[in-house]
């Protein structure tokens, strides 16, 4: 399933009307925006997958481009068949169709091409999340539509998504690092959402930042547990789960609140 049919066909969505409501007259066209990258056409027919043979009229950064996209392709595609251990250089060239000499003059090692692939895949993403960033409605309909995005995006991309949310672990300390950094953007993109909540609720608590690295890491476990029993195709059910989670943390219930101004104390 594409994301742009995966996003539209839930019930409740309404950030293409948030858009006119708003009068913002751009034409809400996913097809324009979405790319999966664990694809060949990694960003919606912008970068060759093939490159014409002999001379051509291509840029040396146009060329570069291609190459990069295609060995992203042969990382994520390898690591989700066999394993970021298990894949190698020659795996990663094979489905990329490139060759060894190529791969080596664009990155230095598997780790390398593996870390870039990662980074990325998350702008990708948090593109996305920016763009339609739903901004009318209650609070609740924004953080639904954000939510909707990113089960989307990894419903879109499952070669992608077993990639980088379950072979990161064995990618060791520099992956680690990586998915730290992209836990520590999302995290500011809920803490500037909730921040939105407080003006609108008084009384609402300020959070400290490890709380939305835990709602992150608690909503990407959601999805990794779907991918471990290979349930790909049913990942969009987890909506209803993970808003549950989100309101759940960020409502200001009384008990959770008084249990953090002890803890803070």
């Amino acid at each position: 399933m594409s994301l742009r049919k995966a996003i539209r066909a839930l019930p409740g969505n309404s950030m293409a009307d948030a858009h006119v409501r708003e009068g913002d007259r751009r034409r809400f066209d996913l097809d324009s925006a979405i790319s999966q990258i664990e694809s060949p056409d990694i960003d919606g027919g912008k970068t060759r997958w093939t490159l014409p043979r002999g001379v051509h009229n291509l840029s040396a950064a146009e060329v570069e481009s291609s190459q990069r996209a295609r060995i992203f392709f042969g990382v994520v595609h390898s690591v989700a068949r066999k394993g970021y251990t298990a894949t190698t250089i020659a795996d990663i060239c094979g489905l990329a169709k490139l060759s060894k000499t190529t791969f080596y003059q664009l990155f230095p090692d598997k780790e390398a091409a593996f870390l870039a692939g990662y980074k990325a895949a998350h702008e990708e993403l948090v593109g996305l999340l920016t763009r339609y960033r739903q901004r009318s409605g209650s609070w609740s309909d924004r953080m639904r539509a954000e939510l909707r995005i990113y089960l989307a995006f990894n419903l879109s991309n499952p070669s992608l998504a077993k990639c980088y949310l379950l072979e990161i672990h064995a990618a060791g300390g520099s992956a680690w690092e990586m998915r730290d950094w992209g836990h520590e953007q999302f995290a500011e993109m809920h803490r500037a959402l909730y921040e939105r909540r407080r003006k609108a609720i008084p009384g609402l608590p300020e959070l400290p930042r490890e709380i939305f690295l835990a709602v992150i890491a608690a909503l990407e476990e959601l999805v990794c547990a779907y991918l471990r029993r290979d349930q790909v195709a049913e990942i969009m059910e987890l909506l209803p789960r993970a808003l549950f989670l989100t309101e759940s943390i960020y409502s200001g219930h009384p008990p959770a609140v008084a249990a953090l101004q002890l803890a803070m104390d």
